[in-house]
């Protein structure tokens, strides 16, 4: 579950409470069926059969952010609701050539700042 944590926390920043939480109750319902007798490829096939689906339909939900003002309202929500960070990193994509994307390491900076640079 650690690694799961993790790995959301590394590729999107944020999320890691679910999907801990997504992990325990997989692993747990996972081992509950196993000691039933469940086949475990089986049980594994499903999870991947599962995965494809859920993946497919955030796709077909998702749709592109073209506009500052959209893009400022996902940075808001991806800085904890800090529209001071949205509008900065809005700013920021606004200026860069191509698509771009930001990722901070350290969410307790004293002050934000943008960075300008040639994409």
């Amino acid at each position: 579950m650690r690694q799961a944590a993790e790995k959301t926390g590394d590729v999107v920043g944020d999320g890691t409470s679910t999907s801990t939480i997504l992990a325990h109750a997989i692993l747990a319902d996972g081992v509950r069926n196993v000691v039933a007798g469940a086949s475990a490829i089986d049980l594994k096939r499903g999870l991947d059969r599962a995965a494809r689906v859920t993946i497919d339909a955030l796709h077909a939900m998702a749709r592109p952010v073209n506009t500052k003002a959209e893009k400022a309202q996902v940075a808001t929500i991806s800085a904890h609701n800090d529209p001071t960070i949205g509008a900065l990193v809005a700013d920021a994509l606004e200026k860069s050539a191509a698509k771009a994307s930001f990722q901070s390491r350290n969410p307790r900076l004293s002050r934000p700042r943008s960075t300008s640079w040639k994409a």
